[in-house]
């Protein structure tokens, strides 16, 4: 599971990433590198 939000939340722990900005900054970079990610 990968996490964007700017703060923790109950669910960080259980995140295999978390990315802390907001969705309209990390996502644009996010999608760029999922491919690399998934491998």
């Amino acid at each position: 599971m990968i996490e964007v939000n700017p703060e923790p939340t109950p669910l960080s722990g259980s995140a295999t990433i978390s990315i802390r900005e907001s969705a309209s900054q990390a996502l644009p970079g996010l999608l760029e590198r999922l491919p690399a990610l998934l491998k």
